[in-house]
């Protein structure tokens, strides 16, 4: 256009180019999506991604933070601008390796530019894809083909993998065009940009075909680059001539459309199995794997997007879930060999845009999963809640969080732990406690308590959303594979149901040195109960030897004006029947009963509730630990040793099943017992002596005979909590408590007794 300065004379604007255009709006969008990132690895000072050495290769690595303010995340930025072409790589010198024998996962979030929607000048081009591969060029595996008479990494249409059609002007086979590609090789291809061209005067010697007679829209495929069924040979005849051009389309056997250009970040999750089903029993397939994906699993904040709004792979079924697919083993040509690389390539050609990723978890790093369960432990403690059921006011709410190492190289350490609460129906659930064990951990599995002062509330959120934020005290690894996460409370009897009758699901994010894991519990419905109960007493109770207890609680009715003349209380320890105590609860609802000393075994479960003539409260449950006692807690009333089939000279036969013996210890530190048996010779029906004994071989190995009392098991506190063990978890099938048999004897069952002592003293 043109116009006038300030002394009149005419001026023109500069016209901007299409690659201008493109370039501009890129450069913006990079900084947009480098504030926005979803929370990634770190990288920084390791080099266990590697990139292609070939020359002007356009990947990097930056970080930066983006959604999260306190932790940088590492953005891999694999092409920004035109003629372009990207790759990076594991490194398998530093065990990042994708294993062909054993399950692995992926996890990473992609981007591919801005919102093309709105920007109708802009023309984003081309894509990348995800690469697993075992090419003897390694972490320098690229595609390749000549151009202009010199050998170039392929760029465009190729995204950096497939072979590169660049010679038009004579045939050559499916064969020719498959060794150009990254060999021993499969990719999952997030293609951008619709290369459909067939016309003669079109085929231009930079690739513009591979899309031709399949979609003309972005979509996401996969298949192997370096066979040559992939290709599929074509040519185009000039008009009025006999001269012609050759070009090859591909196959799309496993497209989905996909808008992936949207200013957004995508979150991508990878899957590879051995066994077609998660069947705990099928075998493993000899000659294939089955690889599934999921392309946008999740939102920016870790929470799940709806199935529908998801891609997966395919329509085959196979581990269990729509969308795997079967990969034969030999299309890698691995020789014995179980390792691949992993990354990813990218290119553009004469338009750009921005292909990033930001990994999220490494398959031979850490895998770990994690899971969540909610209970109503006032209705049913093992049935979990969930959207198609629902929990009365006043119940008490366990939520459940299971973080489990399945193994790998590397532990996950540093493991920082934010459950969110969103939305003002997440406040009909008042928390009374947190707390973290770990079940597997060489000792004090206790639960440890978690601050509830840890919650957060952001003020200028209206909706109230509220976030428990703590770091794990331990990490996982082989020898510590689970943390059990527990956070319980109680639906407030308050609760408008006509209004909020729901409880939100609850999210949370578990984010690693090596792995970055979301999982969500479900969200539940909330019914009014008429009649219910709450006590403030605590739980557990602790109370001194010779003490009796005292318990406070309220009935509260949800009626108008309430007759408390009509409810009554109902008692229960351990297993003996309820007992009625009688309408002992007072005009504004509160009652109190107690329970004498000499009715408590040392650690007891004591739950109540209240009744009228036509409801039921809810139950409410407390534990009763009298300090300062020393005492069995359970024994196994009946346990056997392994049958024989066959007589062998000394022969020592191990025990049968699962044998308990628990001690419970509720004295302080330092505290010691021991714990003696001593068994009787083992008769049969008809009054024969089994020929052999039982007897007692230590961790050392040496045996010790039962005719007496013998000790078996010592212990001394390493704290001033209650502790419950079972002495048999120190045995194997070669120690503990075992049979020897002598010398031959009769066909028949034989029985006998042991007797179990506890000694203060080691």
């Amino acid at each position: 256009m043109a116009r006038r300065n300030d002394k009149g004379h005419q001026t023109s604007s500069p016209t901007l180019s299409q690659e201008d255009i493109d370039n501009d709006i890129a450069k913006k969008d990079y900084q947009k999506a480098l504030q926005t990132v979803p929370r990634g690895l770190l990288l920084d000072n390791n080099d266990i991604f590697q990139t292609d050495s070939f020359n002007d290769n356009a990947a990097t690595i930056q970080s930066v933070f983006g959604l999260d303010k306190e932790h940088k995340t590492s953005v891999i930025k694999v092409t920004n601008g035109i003629h372009q072409v990207g790759g990076i790589w594991s490194n398998i010198n530093k065990d990042n390796y994708f294993d062909i024998n054993h399950d692995q996962t992926a996890s990473m979030w992609l981007y591919f530019g801005p919102n093309t929607a709105n920007l109708p000048e802009y023309h984003p081009a081309d894509g990348m894809a995800f690469v697993l591969h075992n090419d003897p060029n390694g972490t320098n595996a690229h595609s390749y083909g000549l151009k202009k008479g010199q050998l170039s990494p392929g760029d465009g249409e190729t995204l950096g993998v497939w072979g590169t059609d660049w010679i038009n002007d004579k045939q050559i086979s499916p064969q020719d065009i498959a060794k150009t590609a990254i060999q021993n090789s499969l990719a999952i291809e997030f293609d951008t940009f619709s290369d459909n061209l067939e016309k003669y005067e079109e085929i231009s010697g930079e690739g513009v075909s591979f899309d031709a007679g399949a979609s003309n829209k972005q979509h996401i495929d996969l298949d192997f680059p370096a066979l040559p069924e992939t290709y599929l040979a074509r040519s185009a005849q000039r008009d009025n001539s006999n001269d012609r051009k050759y070009f090859f389309r591909m196959h799309h056997k496993h497209e989905k459309e996909v808008n992936l250009v949207d200013g957004k970040w995508h979150h991508l999750t990878i899957k590879w199995s051995r066994k077609k089903d998660s069947d705990p029993n099928t075998p493993i397939d000899p000659e294939n794997g089955y690889l599934s994906y999921v392309y946008n699993d999740k939102n920016a904040d870790g929470t799940p997007v709806p199935q529908n709004k998801t891609t997966f792979s395919s329509d085959e079924t196979y581990l269990g879930t729509p969308g795997s697919i079967k990969i034969p083993l030999k299309n890698f040509n691995l020789n014995g060999n179980h390792k691949l690389y992993w990354g990813f390539t990218g290119a553009t050609g004469k338009y750009t845009e921005n292909n990033l990723i930001a990994f999220e978890s490494i398959p031979s790093y850490a895998d770990a999963s994690a899971n969540a369960e909610v209970y109503d432990d006032t209705m049913d403690s093992t049935q979990q809640l969930s959207s198609q059921n629902y929990a009365y006011t006043n119940d008490e709410i366990r939520y459940k969080f299971t973080l489990n190492y399945n193994g790998w190289d590397k532990p996950w350490n540093n493991i920082k732990s934010q459950i969110i609460f969103p939305g003002e129906k997440a406040s009909n659930i008042q928390l009374t406690s947190a707390t973290i064990s770990y079940p597997n951990a060489a000792s004090d599995k206790d639960p440890q308590p978690i601050e509830l002062q840890n919650i957060e509330t952001d003020p200028s959120d209206k909706f109230s959303t509220k976030k428990l934020n703590f770091n794990l005290p331990e990490g996982l690894d082989s020898d510590n594979r689970k943390a059990v996460i527990e956070l319980k409370g109680k639906v407030k009897h308050d609760v408008d149901v006509n209004v909020q009758s729901q409880v939100s699901a609850l999210h949370a994010t578990f984010q690693g040195s090596t792995l970055i894991t979301d999982t969500d519990a479900s969200a539940f419905n909330i019914k009014q109960r008429i009649l219910s109960i709450e006590s403030d007493t605590p739980n557990p109770i602790k109370v001194d030897s010779g003490k009796d207890v005292t318990i406070n609680g309220k009935v509260i009715y949800n009626i108008k004006n309430p007759n408390f003349n009509m409810v009554t209380i109902f008692q229960k320890l351990d297993d003996k029947q309820p007992i009625n105590l009688g309408n002992i609860v007072q005009k504004d609802g509160t009652f109190k009963f107690t329970i004498k000393a000499d009715q408590l075994k040392g650690l007891d479960k004591l739950t109540f509730y209240a009744q009228d003539f036509q409801n039921k409260s809810n139950t409410i449950d407390r534990e009763i630990s009298v300090a300062g006692l020393l005492q069995f807690k359970n024994i196994s009333e009946n346990v056997s040793f392994q049958p024989i089939a066959t007589y062998n000279p000394n022969k020592i036969i191990p025990r049968s099943g699962k044998w308990l013996v628990e001690v419970s210890d509720n004295r302080k530190k330092d505290s010691h017992w021991t714990v003696k048996a001593k068994a009787t010779n083992l008769m049969s029906d008809n009054n024969e002596l089994f020929n052999g004994n039982i007897f007692f071989r230590d961790a050392n190995g040496n045996d010790h005979p039962l005719t007496n009392p013998t000790p078996i098991s010592h212990h001394i506190k390493d704290n001033d909590k209650l502790q419950i063990k079972n002495i048999t978890d120190e045995w194997d099938t070669t120690n503990g408590i075992l049979l020897s048999m002598d010398k031959q004897s009769n066909v028949g069952k034989y029985t006998g007794n042991i007797f179990w002592s506890l000694v203060d003293a080691i």
